[in-house]
């Protein structure tokens, strides 16, 4: 057995990784000791799997009478080959979409994709971001004018994991400080309708209705704003639209949230508490937070 030094690229840690191989094959897969980064998560343990395993996709596949046949090479592409060429001419370049997952945005497949595109005649390339991350810096960056990252320091009192599960999928460096304040006597808070590991470790879990996540945030800022649970001073001298904002949240009271998230409303007003008067207080947004951002337009300020 030989050990193969490389690193991960299926996140954007790049996390260092030993890759025990035996007769050409993946044994297994461990963090790379001397590597800064080598705390990996079940994306890098799942490697041996992905690579080896027999529904593994290996050749080209194309739709005969409904039903996905395997072809060769030269008749996949040519196949490809003649759709696109009969797409452009009856529809122009332009009507060709390309989408990619997020585990190509990061290595070559991307830059070829993007490159392909281009000489095709589109710029319409999408990505796993275009309904996820990418939202998230859009949503700071008009709300605040800078992409936040959640950040943890001794003053941490409150950490919020909203739709994430990063003691699995961000070990490395999101799972293990939020793993250290836990320790030191930060609360934790997770809001997922899964029952993570993350989630197992909470103060609080609160299992949400999937896809209203934007009502529960506004009903945490009722609270905050109706009991005056926020600095003043700071909304005062750095803030605008914040009696917009007033007003948009009035409504979403704790009863209402309650019957559109089924989160109970005392727990709505528990969890707003904590979060105001906990000392500094962490977000760690997940996809359903992005989510919400893209699907609703929050006049004036988004508290995070």
């Amino acid at each position: 057995m030989k050990i193969v030094k490389t690193n991960c690229q299926v996140g954007s840690m790049y996390c260092g990784m030993d890759v025990y191989v035996e007769d050409g094959k993946i044994i297994k897969v461990h963090g790379m000791q001397e590597h800064p980064v080598n705390n990996i998560c079940v994306k890098a343990k799942s490697v041996p799997e992905w690579v080896q395993s027999s529904r593994r996709l290996r050749n080209p596949m194309i739709r005969r009478n409904g039903e996905l046949k395997e072809a060769s090479w030269d008749e996949a592409l040519g196949f490809i080959a003649d759709k696109l060429t009969d797409i452009k001419k009856k529809y122009g370049a332009k009507s060709f979409v390309a989408n990619t997952g997020n585990g190509t945005i990061l290595g070559l497949s991307w830059m070829m994709l993007r490159r392909f595109t281009s000489l095709y005649g589109s710029r319409n390339i999408t990505s796993g971001g275009s309904f996820c991350f990418l939202a998230r810096p859009v949503g700071d960056c008009l709300a605040i004018g800078a992409y936040v990252v959640p950040t943890w320091t001794l003053e941490t009192g409150c950490m919020v994991v909203w739709g994430g599960n990063p003691i699995e999928s961000w070990s490395t460096s999101k799972g293990d400080m939020i793993s250290a304040q836990k320790g030191r006597g930060a609360k934790l808070i997770v809001i997922d309708p899964r029952v993570t590991q993350t989630a197992k470790m909470a103060d609080i879990h609160v299992q949400i209705r999937p896809g209203t996540d934007c009502a529960l945030a506004l009903g945490f800022l009722n609270v905050i704003i109706s009991e005056g649970l926020y600095d003043k001073a700071f909304v005062k001298e750095w803030t605008i639209g914040f009696d917009e904002l007033v007003k948009h949240v009035r409504e979403f009271t704790p009863d209402k949230v309650e019957s559109i998230t089924w989160v109970p409303a005392e727990k709505v007003r528990e969890i707003a508490r904590m979060m105001a008067t906990s000392g500094g207080l962490s977000i760690t947004p997940g996809v359903g937070l992005d989510n919400c951002v893209m699907a609703f337009r929050l006049p004036g300020l988004l508290v995070s």
